[in-house]
């Protein structure tokens, strides 16, 4: 089971890229230990994951991101 995460002020963002080009957001946060908490992210084509999500049939990424988000807020 995940530890419900943070939110809100307080979260630290930054990006990365490796030498191959890829880049990575991170998020830093501070935990009640005194300690850091890192999650990171990759960063990926946007147009791919909407076909690889179930819309094949966009005319451009930002129109299948727009459908994808109002499925996922009808359910």
């Amino acid at each position: 089971m995940l530890n419900p995460k943070k939110q809100g002020l307080g979260l630290d963002v930054k990006t990365f890229e490796d030498e191959k080009g890829t880049s990575y957001i991170v998020i830093k946060h501070p935990t009640e230990s005194g300690t850091n908490s890192y999650h990171v992210f990759a960063e990926v084509d946007a147009k791919q994951v909407a076909k690889l999500l179930g819309n094949e049939n966009s005319s451009n990424t930002a129109n299948a991101w727009n459908v994808l988000w109002r499925k996922e807020n009808e359910n």
